[in-house]
């Protein structure tokens, strides 16, 4: 398959609020074809206690995000590496659904981006594989390097090389072309991205 002009692998961990989930950390991994060429990862201040269920699964505490930056202060730095990109998680309806709800909360409108899912296309690239296709399972199924650390950047990296190896798989079961990953893995809907469904789906032609 040839090589995707701009892909941002991206990674949300949360904390649970009265109002919903809020974005406590994100990470980036922008590749250009072919190649990394940014590395971002910042936690975010939301203004509200991490909870204790949370604080158990990613670590972060609330003394680490004390002096941190809100996530509107951080958009502006957000914004332009996302911007035109195919923006890549694993279950990315949940990570596309906590950016859309910080968006909204703040009043921020996003650039154009479209978002695919690896949870989605392993379901289907690897079907009747494996036990599960969590982040997790894959690596370790796939010898990925990393961690799958419930870390926003340590996410990231794991979610980059498994797409790596889906599209490497893909072309050996002849899925591997642009359209049929776009259709395997593309997200859409308004729960998950503030765009017109017809407007949604023109942003790549």
């Amino acid at each position: 398959m040839k090589r995707f002009d701009k892909l941002v692998f991206l990674d949300f961990e949360t904390t649970q609020a009265p109002e919903g989930l809020r974005a406590v950390e994100v990470a980036l991994v922008l590749v250009e074809r072919g190649e990394v060429t940014r590395k971002e990862s910042w936690l975010f201040n939301s203004g509200v206690r991490i909870d204790d269920a949370s604080m158990g699964v990613h670590g972060i505490t609330n003394q680490d995000v004390a002096k941190e930056k809100s996530f509107a202060q951080r958009w502006p730095e957000m914004k332009p590496i996302l911007s035109q990109a195919i923006v890549i998680a694993h279950n990315a309806s949940f990570d596309a659904s906590v950016l859309h709800a910080e968006l909204k909360r703040n009043g921020l409108m996003p650039p154009p981006m479209e978002w695919w899912c690896t949870w989605k296309l392993s379901k289907e690239i690897y079907k009747g594989l494996f036990a599960s296709y969590s982040l997790d399972y894959l690596r370790y199924e796939l010898n990925l390097k990393g961690s799958v650390s419930h870390r926003a950047a340590d996410d990231a990296a794991v979610l980059h090389q498994l797409f790596e190896s889906l599209l490497i798989d893909a072309d050996r079961k002849s899925l591997g072309t642009r359209a049929q990953f776009t259709r395997i893995g593309r997200v859409q809907g308004e729960k998950v991205w503030p765009y017109p469904q017809d407007q949604q789906a023109s942003l790549f032609g």
